[in-house]
């Protein structure tokens, strides 16, 4: 079913920037950039040019307000909580209307300044008195404190310039040999000070009493704020003007419409420019790199999507790996981490990273500590396959002889738990190279489905040669043997071999051939042949970290003294410590490797990465992030 729906407009420009915001405020649409390069040669279309005087405008109004932050001793917020709503049909009423707001708020912010600023010299005053025991007698003007019908303005600003012409005598005062006159001169100017301090006292209770002549700071910051929120909200609008094309007083625009939200657009557009417009609508072609709607996930799995999109987004009708991650990662991580012991701890872990993150607001925490939170996830999920394999392969802090290996299920010569792995590698290798083979075969099903859904047969029926290649290579390694059997291939088994191994490299390097060319047909056989060995193989990384996990136990559990299950209460310190090593170290060791099979070897198959996110224009530079 189609999600989105390209919509080609033409309107007269009176209309643009009205019909503009109307979609922006929808918030479902999403700009196609017209490419002009081909029609300005004939001076048909044109690139929208962005108005010097609004974009001036703007970016002046964005300066102002830093200056107000600074003067202020303001701390900018990335976001606020609240969507500020833009008044005006028009940016150019928009930025009217913000250039009075931010006016308004800068004349009050004069008083508070002029009020801080009293507050501040009076301060430094008193502490010169203080300093002062005797100087010479010195000429001290007599200053004016009286008040006749003066504002609020007029009687600070005349409180700063007495308290300044005070502070700065005092200062030259303090310097100068003192005599014994000096006390009888410094009453008066202290009787001055004490004065301006109680007028200063005085205007400030009275402008309490007037709560709408000077506001409070946190209502100043607020304000200023919102300003700013609307400033960037109009960048956005001004930006997103670039795709469009104009010729004369013509505008052209093109975009991607959420189907379910297409009439209310066409309407809107319809109501705006009243029916003046050309408006039509377009199936996506199959050419095309349509934008794709994803809905985020819930919080157990934001990791894994994390993970997944910083390779890319998939494709319109590609399979999504977001779900694939979500199972393999545990499973896999699980498999190197095998511990009950260690594995209850990530998951009593993960569990409270999970509650911690439900009441964290990610915005307000650095890098590090968001990142943890977002894998909290992954952490508990992990932890959960932890302890399984853990409980079938016997180990608890290691193999401590407190849990004994569980056979889950065995499938001929491949063991699922049963066994000690140090004592039995080679059945671990096994077992490593089973589960290596099966992923890849899952990468390369979801590769043919891809392709069927888009129709490509050519490379559906190639992509199904390899995995008759990988598992026809799987079963040979499987019944004659490994590399100590390879005469037994071409000798017995070559009937097999030119069947299970050599059909399916031949045919794949001719269907290749014919829909691309010679060498194209080459290169993608010995693709298949490579990565089908290399990537099969890497996946013995899963055995060669499962014993490192558990060598690394086994040197505490022997240095702790713990044998046969029994954990002395000496050994705790030291158990202790090395959990904390492990976990720490190899923990995050085994995830590297564990997002590097999936980013190598598994993704690559059938995830191109290639894909664009629907993004619509909207209003959302102020609005929470997840």
């Amino acid at each position: 079913m189609r999600d989105l729906q390209k919509l080609k407009v033409i309107l007269l420009e009176r209309h643009q920037e009205p019909v503009h915001l109307f979609l922006i405020k929808m918030g479902a649409v999403q700009y196609i950039k017209v490419d002009c390069e081909e029609e300005s040669d004939t001076g048909f279309l044109h690139a929208c040019q962005v108005p010097t005087d609004e974009s001036l405008k703007n970016s002046d109004i964005q300066k102002r307000i830093k200056r107000d932050f600074e003067d202020l001793d303001f701390k900018t917020n990335d976001l606020v909580d609240d969507v500020v709503p833009l008044h005006g049909k028009t940016i150019k009423e928009i930025l009217s209307n913000m250039e009075q707001k931010l006016t308004t708020i800068e004349e009050q912010s004069k008083l508070i300044q002029l009020v801080e600023f009293a507050s501040t010299l009076i301060e430094k005053t008193e502490k010169k008195l203080e300093e002062l025991k005797a100087s010479p007698k010195k000429v001290i003007p007599k200053y004016e404190t009286h008040v006749e019908q003066q504002t609020t303005e007029e009687v600070l600003a005349e409180a700063k310039r007495n308290l300044t012409d005070i502070y700065n005598q005092l200062d030259k005062i303090i310097r100068t040999p003192i005599t014994k006159k000096g006390k009888q001169d410094n009453g008066d100017l202290i009787e001055q000070v004490l004065e301006l301090r109680n007028r200063e006292y005085s205007e400030k209770r009275h402008m309490m009493e007037i709560p709408m002549e000077i506001p409070e700071k946190g209502n100043l910051q607020s304000s200023l704020l919102d300003i700013r929120s609307m400033s960037l909200e109009v960048d956005e609008l001004l930006e997103a003007e670039k795709n469009m094309a104009q010729c004369d007083t013509i505008v052209y625009f093109e975009a991607w419409v959420l189907l379910k939200q297409l009439s209310r657009v066409i309407e809107g557009i319809n109501e705006i420019t009243n029916g003046i417009c050309v408006i039509e609508q377009e199936k996506p072609k199959s050419e095309d790199n349509v934008p794709r709607p994803i809905k985020r996930k819930n919080r157990l799995f934001e990791s894994f999507e994390i993970l997944t999109y910083s390779l890319g987004f998939p494709r319109k009708g590609e399979i999504n790996p977001v779900y694939l991650m979500a199972f393999a990662f545990p499973f896999l991580y699980g498999i190197m981490f095998a511990d009950v012991g260690h594995g209850a701890i990530l998951f009593l872990g993960g569990i409270l990273l999970l509650i911690a993150r439900s009441r964290t607001d990610m915005d307000k925490v650095g890098e590090i500590p968001r990142y943890i939170l977002y894998a909290a996830g992954m952490i508990t999920l992990s932890g959960i396959s932890a302890m399984f394999w853990g409980y079938l392969f016997g180990e608890f802090f290691g193999p401590s002889g407190v849990l004994h290996p569980v056979l889950l299920v065995q499938i001929g010569p491949f063991w699922f738990g049963g066994f000690d792995p140090v004592h039995e590698p080679l059945r671990l290798l096994r077992f490593t190279i089973l589960i290596g083979v099966s992923f890849i075969t899952l990468s390369l099903v979801f590769r043919v489905i891809n392709y069927l859904k888009s129709r490509d047969g050519a490379r559906a029926i190639a992509s199904i040669c390899w995995i008759w290649f990988l598992l026809g290579g799987f079963f040979m390694w499987v019944y004659w043997g490994g590399i100590s059997q390879i005469t037994t291939w071409f000798g017995e088994g070559l009937p097999m071999l030119l069947a299970l191994v050599m059909a399916p490299l031949i045919i794949s390097m001719i269907i290749m051939a014919r829909a691309e060319s010679i060498m194209d047909g080459v290169n993608f056989s010995v693709e298949v042949f490579i990565e089908s060995l290399g990537h099969t193989l890497s996946f013995c990384r899963l055995a060669a970290l499962f014993l490192a996990h558990t060598a690394l136990s086994t040197m505490f559990l022997d240095l702790a003294g713990v044998e046969n299950g029994n954990f002395p209460p000496s050994s705790i310190p030291l158990i202790a410590l090395g959990t904390i090593l492990i976990l720490c170290i190899e923990g995050l060791i085994v995830a590297v490797h564990t997002i590097r099979l999936h980013w190598i070897e598994l993704l690559p198959k059938f995830y191109s990465a290639e894909g664009k996110l629907f993004q619509p224009i909207e209003i959302n530079n102020n609005k929470k992030k997840r």
